[in-house]
C-alpha cells in the first residue's frame, strides 16, 4: 500500500500519477510525495524484542514441603523474562537427539556421552523468537520487566554430619508476587554482572 500524496502548496490531495495539482494547479516536484506538511510525524517503531540470556536447569517447588518440582529454563530478553517449561518428554527428547547428532558426526561413546550431558542447556532458546518460546508450551508465561521490582540472587548453605550443600536460588518480584526457582549449579557473580548490565539495579 502507497502512502496518500499532497500538494505542499495547497495541502489538497495527490492522484498517485499527477503531475499537477487539480486544486490549485501547481506543478509536483518530487518532495511532493512525502505526507501532508501538517500531517502529524509517524510512529516511532517499537523497539525489538531480543533474546539477551539463557538459564537453563531453573527448579520451581510448590506443595507440601516443596515437594512437586517443575523444570524451567529461564530466557532473560530485553523486555521481558520468559519462563518456559520444560516437561520430561522434552528433556528426554533432547537428550537422544543429541545422541543422535553426534553419531552422525561419527563421535564415540564419550562424545555422545558428553552431547547428552549438555542436552538440556537450554542453547536453543537463544535462537528462537519470545513469541515461539511462550507458544512451545501451555505452562510457559513471561513477566515485563516493567513489572519488576526486584531480581534476587543467593545462596544457601546446608549441613549434616558428612558434608556441607550449597544451594542456589533465583527470585523475581513483582508489586504483588514472587516467583523462587532453585539452581543446581550457578555462578552468582557472573549473572549478577550480567543481569546489572542489562536491567540494572533491579538486580541484587
Amino acid at each position: 500500500m502507497t502512502n496518500p500524496r499532497f500538494c505542499s502548496h495547497c495541502g489538497a490531495a495527490l492522484n498517485s500519477a499527477a503531475k499537477f495539482c487539480a486544486a490549485c494547479g501547481k506543478p509536483i516536484a518530487p518532495q511532493d510525495t512525502t505526507q501532508r506538511p501538517d500531517a502529524p510525524p509517524p510512529a516511532p517503531a517499537a523497539p525489538a524484542e531480543t533474546v539477551l540470556g539463557v538459564l537453563p536447569g531453573a527448579v520451581r517447588h510448590s506443595g507440601f514441603l516443596g515437594i512437586k518440582t517443575e523444570a524451567f529454563v529461564i530466557v532473560f530478553t530485553s523486555l521481558r523474562v520468559l519462563f518456559a517449561a520444560q516437561t520430561t518428554e522434552m528433556m528426554k527428547a533432547n537428550v537422544l537427539r543429541a545422541r543422535d547428532i553426534a553419531k552422525e558426526q561419527g563421535k564415540g561413546f564419550f562424545g555422545q556421552w558428553g552431547a547428552q550431558f549438555g542436552a538440556n542447556s537450554g542453547h536453543e532458546y537463544r535462537q528462537r523468537s519470545p513469541q515461539d518460546i511462550l507458544a512451545e508450551q501451555p505452562a510457559n508465561f513471561f513477566l515485563p520487566i516493567s513489572h519488576l521490582r526486584r531480581i534476587h540472587l543467593w545462596e544457601a548453605q546446608s549441613s549434616d554430619e558428612d558434608s556441607v550443600r550449597i544451594s542456589y536460588y533465583i527470585e523475581f518480584e513483582t508489586g504483588a508476587e514472587k516467583h523462587r526457582f532453585s539452581i543446581n549449579d550457578l555462578d552468582i557473580r557472573a549473572w549478577k554482572q550480567q543481569l546489572q548490565q542489562t536491567y540494572g539495579s533491579i538486580v541484587r
